[in-house]
């Protein structure tokens, strides 16, 4: 298969690009800071501690060198919002206000791409016509009163486009009909339930509805709550192809700003709680959709929030969450501090009945959450050497997931305290499961590219790195004499399209060999090489090209021997 792809989005891509700036628009997901030449932060990708994501301004391109994952901004857009390359390039073109062509496909095709468009529209109606029975329909009155009982006016109300679902069996699905709504359509995206003697009925009936909104301000779904003792509590829509539970957090469309102008970030239970701390002037809140929290939530917060405070209630189950929650944090490399609310408080009663600043009081008292994991676990120790064991079992696994070897220093010394243990016996358990005996390395510089390569190998990417960051000598370089000194099928394959784009050119555009080729191995070491350090340097690139030479001679005059 050839490396390369025609795109029928061509001449659209080149306009957004031109537009678009990549430090820009991924500064508005990740926290970059600047460094030398370009801007480095967390990857959202995969769990990282230490800055290993990587995005060049001039050259437009971002590479993470922990997990390999780099492009350009169509793929980072893919690849973060989990959206097709059609759909991507449709996102962006609109962000950035640029028309698309027209493109001839099969309509099973076009309905396979529109579908996620029409399921936001479609939740959009609905949000609309939920929003609409709550203000102006008298029906509507029974979600005024449970709002009005939470001091919820209609500032929030309006802010976060809440509403009410009637008792209605078909009110939604009349709605949505005599609009020309597709009601199969209405059903994929979890608003209608199909009868059994065939049409459909309401989904959401009876309820108060909080819209759930992704970081663009689209509708992907909805959580519902009855007004009455009857089950469930909390209705949400289905999965669905833009409905996610375990990857959307309910206010981050309205947090986002306020997270990143404080990196600060508050995360709650529930969707009352968000409205709560909003109506005092708190917004830099959110929350799971009644899940517990996964990577992919902390993987959104981390780009643009440097503390992160979980806030729990008081109750065995609160803690008990705060405490499994640990581990995630840890597989992210995310310090995160957690709040406890008093005796028989949630944020929505704290805030009504205490205010604002109260609840900044306990905020900036709030308490590393590996200390509160560790003393919840101590605080459960069984009397006896038995119980020390068992306890010690539970916490050192994690305990090791700590990256900072003074963090975790501070926390053997604290567990060898409170256990009465000793910090060898404690240390020495930790590396039997850290395996550190077995000396494991890291790498850097151009060595990440494979993760500690061979010398051999080593000497490959040098050659690459000199005709990528010096294209000015690719015409000595690019020739069927050089292939002598490569032998790694990846780099093999990359020295062809080099020599093929020169022999067609008679220059490289490195930046556009990139965009052209397809996703796989050598497209993940193209795009390392290209954000790595130069290696030669001035009267040194002449000086690497006669060394290359050089080798080339000796392996010549040995094969000749």
């Amino acid at each position: 298969m050839s490396l390369f792809m025609v795109d029928f989005y061509q001449a659209p891509k080149e306009e957004i690009k031109r537009s678009a700036d990549i430090v820009e628009l991924i500064g508005q997901y990740v926290q970059l800071k600047k460094a030398g030449l370009n801007h480095v932060g967390l990857c959202p990708f995969h769990g990282d501690n230490d800055p290993s994501f990587t995005v060049s301004q001039g050259k437009q391109i971002f590479h993470c060198f922990g997990c390999k994952k780099g492009g350009d901004i169509f793929t980072f857009w893919m690849e973060y919002h989990k959206v097709s390359y059609p759909q991507t390039i449709k996102e962006l073109a609109e962000k950035y206000h640029v028309a698309l062509p027209e493109k001839k496909v099969t309509q099973g095709k076009r309905r396979k791409l529109d579908n996620r468009e029409e399921i936001y529209r479609i939740n959009g109606a609905a949000a609309a016509y939920y929003n609409y029975i709550l203000l102006k329909i008298a029906k509507g009155r029974k979600g005024i009163e449970y709002f009005e009982k939470r001091s919820v006016g209609p500032e929030i109300i309006n802010r976060f486009k809440l509403g009410y679902a009637p008792q209605d069996w078909d009110g939604l699905t009349r709605f949505l009909s005599d609009r020309n709504v597709s009601l199969e359509k209405a059903e994929k995206a979890g608003l209608l339930s199909p009868k059994k003697n065939g049409g459909y009925f309401d989904r959401f009936r009876e309820r108060v509805m909080f819209p759930i909104f992704t970081m663009e301000g689209k509708v992907a779904g909805f959580g519902g709550r009855v007004l009455d003792k009857s089950m469930p509590k909390y209705l949400n829509t289905p999965e669905t192809s833009v409905f996610h539970k375990g990857e959307l957090l309910y206010g981050l469309n309205t947090a986002f700003p306020h997270i990143r102008e404080t990196g600060r970030v508050v995360i709650v239970e529930g969707y009352t709680d968000v409205l709560a701390l909003n109506k005092h002037g708190f917004s830099a809140v959110v929350a799971t959709l009644g899940t517990a929290l996964t990577q992919n939530h902390l993987r959104k917060l981390k780009g643009f929030s440097r503390e992160i405070i979980v806030v729990f209630d008081a109750d065995s189950a609160g803690k008990n969450a705060a405490v499994r929650s640990l581990p995630l944090f840890l597989n992210e490399g995310l310090s995160a501090k957690v709040m406890i609310l008093p005796e028989g408080d949630d944020p929505d009663t704290f805030m009504n009945n205490r205010g604002l600043d109260a609840f900044l009081s306990h905020l900036d008292r709030a308490i590393p959450l590996y200390d509160f994991y560790i003393d919840s676990k101590l605080a459960s120790v069984k009397p006896g050497l038995t119980g020390k064991v068992e306890i010690l079992k539970e916490i050192i696994p994690v305990l090791s997931e700590i990256t900072s070897d003074i963090q975790r220093s501070v926390y053997i010394k604290h567990l060898s305290e409170r256990c009465d243990v000793s910090e060898t016996v404690i240390l020495s358990e930790l590396n039997r499961i850290r395996g550190t005996a077995s000396g494991r390395g890291s790498f850097s510089g151009l060595e990440s590219v494979q993760n500690g390569a061979g010398v051999k190998s080593l000497k490959e990417y040098h050659l690459l790195n000199l005709v990528i960051h010096s294209p000015g000598i690719a015409g000595k370089v690019l020739l069927d004499d050089f292939k002598v000194l490569i032998s790694t099928n990846e780099v093999v394959k990359i020295f062809n399209i080099l020599v093929e784009e020169y022999r067609l050119k008679k220059c490289i555009d490195p930046a556009q060999i990139l965009e052209n080729m397809q996703e796989g191995e050598e497209r993940e070491i193209f795009n390392g090489l290209m954000l790595s350090e130069p290696i030669y340097k001035g009267p040194a690139i002449e000086q690497a090209v006669l060394e290359f030479e050089n080798r080339i001679k000796d392996i010549k005059l040995a094969n000749s021997i």
